[in-house]
C-alpha cells in the first residue's frame, strides 16, 4: 500500500528502499541505506509529522536515526546495537511513511473539497 503514496517523487525512493531492505543478498549495509533512504524522506515531512503527529513522535523518530550510527556517524553515538534493531526501524519507519501518505491524502481530500 506505501507503494500507492499520493507523493509522486517519493515512489522511486521507497520501491528502491524495500528493494535494497528485502533483497536475498541484503547486508547489514543495504539495510542501514534502506532506513536511511527512508528516513531522508520522512525528513522532507517533518512540519507534516510535528502538526499531525506531535513534537514528541517527531523527535523520537529522529532521535533514533540521528544518534544510532544511522544517517550520521558521529562520535558518541550508539553503534554496539543488534543488526535486529535495522529490521525494526525500517518497518517503523516504512509504517510512518504510510500514516503520513494518509494524512496527506486525506488533507488533499479536505482541500478538493472546500474547493467548488
Amino acid at each position: 500500500r506505501v507503494l500507492a503514496t499520493p507523493d509522486a517523487g517519493a515512489v522511486g525512493r521507497v520501491e528502491h528502499a524495500i528493494a535494497s531492505f528485502r533483497g536475498r543478498t541484503a547486508t547489514e549495509h543495504d539495510k542501514r541505506s534502506a532506513v536511511i533512504t527512508l528516513a531522508g524522506l520522512l525528513e522532507e515531512r517533518r512540519d507534516l509529522i510535528r502538526t499531525d503527529l506531535g513534537r514528541k513522535d517527531e523527535g523520537a523518530l529522529f532521535q533514533l536515526a540521528n544518534e544510532f550510527s544511522v544517517r550520521h556517524q558521529r562520535r558518541g553515538q550508539h553503534s554496539d546495537y543488534d543488526p535486529a534493531f535495522l529490521n525494526w526501524m525500517f518497518w517503523w519507519y516504512l509504517a510512518t511513511i504510510e500514516l503520513t501518505d494518509r494524512i496527506i491524502e486525506r488533507q488533499s481530500d479536505r482541500d478538493g473539497a472546500a474547493t467548488p
